[in-house]
């Protein structure tokens, strides 16, 4: 029996529909039971996410100083997240106690000041070895404000609004 006419367009208009489904259900089976790819290398995120305004040269070179201090690191984020459940705990507590949360926000401030100095030390040993020159772009990329500035404020040549200064 062959089938033609609307018939055959709706048994393959429901066949397209149906295999989209199962694609689609399949895949998504697929992305829950299959292991994730490992997220980049602490050191590098850590050194990425925060001292944005510093050039790249100066970020590699601060990623490779935590390198040797991953461990350290990993402890030290560990340590944070552990010291914001102890918060949350606190906080949800019956009966609220706040002499209990005040000191659990002071032990993640405490957790919190230990992979800012981490990070910082990083950043010195960085910078000491880092040439005039390059230390002289920081924070040129983002105008020292957290934000990039438009490609054309970014080139060294670039000139002030109105021109270049008088005198100049």
């Amino acid at each position: 029996m062959t089938l033609t006419g609307r018939a055959a367009i709706a048994v393959l208009a429901a066949l397209a529909v149906s295999l989209a489904v199962n694609f689609g259900l399949a895949g998504f089976l697929v992305a829950r039971s299959v292991p994730h790819r490992d997220p980049p290398a602490l050191a590098e995120r850590l050194a990425a996410l925060g001292p944005r305004a510093l050039p790249p040269e100066l970020r590699s070179a601060v990623a490779g100083e935590l390198k040797p201090d991953t461990p350290a690191l990993r402890a030290a984020f560990r340590a944070v997240r552990d010291a914001r459940q102890a918060v949350f705990a606190a906080m949800r507590a019956e009966p609220y106690d706040r002499s209990a949360v005040t000191a659990a926000l002071a032990t993640l401030r405490d957790r919190l000041d230990t992979v800012n100095t981490i990070g910082q030390t990083a950043i010195l040993d960085a910078l000491d070895t880092a040439p005039a020159d390059l230390r002289a772009k920081i924070g040129l990329q983002d105008g020292g404000n957290g934000r990039r500035r438009p490609s054309d404020e970014r080139s060294p040549t670039a000139q002030p609004p109105g021109g270049p200064p008088p005198g100049g």
